[in-house]
């Protein structure tokens, strides 16, 4: 239990000489922000997976072909109306300084 302790960021000091309640406390928050780092980290390695089999099914296959945009990426709603304004002065050959 120790190790745990350590590993969640208790001192020697306070594990030994600490109130018990304590260290559970921190125990568990530190277990909770390791199941979440482990879920993050499945989903990221999970998309990427997706990408590149997308990128292999590209190289074989002529129909098929890379997302030229992310898949899994949404867009706010401002980001949403300046990527519109920017094709629509694109289309129109309109520079703007911003």
């Amino acid at each position: 239990m120790f190790e745990v302790a350590c590993s969640a960021g208790v001192s020697p000091e306070v594990y030994w000489c600490g109130d018990p309640a304590w260290t559970w406390v921190k125990i568990r928050l530190w277990e909770k922000e390791q199941r979440l780092k482990w879920k993050r980290e499945d989903e990221n390695n999970y998309q990427l997976g997706i990408y590149v089999l997308k990128a292999i099914a590209a190289c074989l296959d002529k129909d098929s072909q890379y997302p030229e945009e992310p898949l899994f990426y949404v867009p706010t709603p401002e980001e949403k109306q300046a990527k519109l304004e920017a094709d629509i002065d694109r289309a129109f050959g309109v520079t703007r300084n911003n």
